[in-house]
């Protein structure tokens, strides 16, 4: 009975140190992908320094390219359009999806 005890105690140990590991790379793999998104928007930022930022509202119609303030997440940029309402936003640390006014879809009906 004591070395079942025994295995068990270092199987369960063994778990836990495999746990640790994988939670140290996903940990460096967020950071990589952090650092890549913010010199994304960096660069973004530089090329698009003369356009106006315009305040973030849902009420509000964005372009792709534009610039906006969030209150929360600060400036961004609008890096991809879906439709019809959403946006996706590159911000210094991260990427967001946020709805707007978008298109009301007329513009791509027939009738």
């Amino acid at each position: 009975m004591a070395t079942a005890k025994k295995k068990k105690k270092t199987s369960q140990k063994k778990k836990a140190t495999k746990k640790k590991k994988s939670s140290k790379s996903g940990a460096s793999g967020a950071a990589a992908n952090e650092s890549a998104i913010t010199a994304e928007w960096e660069k973004l930022m530089a090329q698009h320094a003369d356009l106006p930022t315009k305040s973030y509202s849902t009420k509000e119609t964005f372009k792709l390219g534009e610039k906006l303030k969030h209150p929360q997440f600060g400036e961004g940029i609008v890096g991809k359009m879906i439709y019809p309402n959403k946006i996706e936003v590159i911000f210094k640390t991260d990427l967001k999806i946020l709805i707007h006014q978008g298109t009301s879809g007329k513009e791509f009906r027939i009738n």
